[in-house]
């Protein structure tokens, strides 16, 4: 029953776990943080709140992205969104506009783009 729901016991024998964690990240996305979870010995289940999916309507970002001129800051939430918008836009970033991002993930992101510090600036 639990490895059906997606929790990873390699380590933690049932009941004998301290803790258990649930991962909510995108399906797909959560075997590095399991990972790390279970080599600190802690259980995980894996149950995916969120559902990466294209756009409808690419119409209003391809319009955004057309445009970055007109913007004084671009901000992404995720290293998802950057992929996504990379995919897209499929050209060299201004680089005077700065980024905004939340986090390392999307850091990385960036500079798997080709966006990266000192050449850019990343906030």
């Amino acid at each position: 029953m639990a490895e059906q729901a997606g929790v990873n016991s390699s380590l933690n024998p049932p009941g004998k776990a301290r803790y258990t964690v649930v991962i909510t990240r995108p399906a797909g996305q959560a075997a590095p943080l399991a990972t790390q979870l279970a080599a600190a010995g802690i259980a995980t289940l894996e149950f995916p709140l969120i559902d990466i999916a294209p756009a409808e309507d690419p119409g209003p970002l391809r319009s955004a992205l057309g445009a970055l001129e007109r913007y004084a800051l671009v901000v992404f939430v995720s290293p998802n969104a950057i992929d996504h918008a990379f995919g897209q836009f499929g050209s060299i970033w201004p680089h005077a506009l700065p980024v905004g991002v939340v986090g390392p993930g999307s850091v990385a992101a960036l500079a798997r783009h080709g966006v990266d510090v000192p050449a850019y600036r990343v906030i």
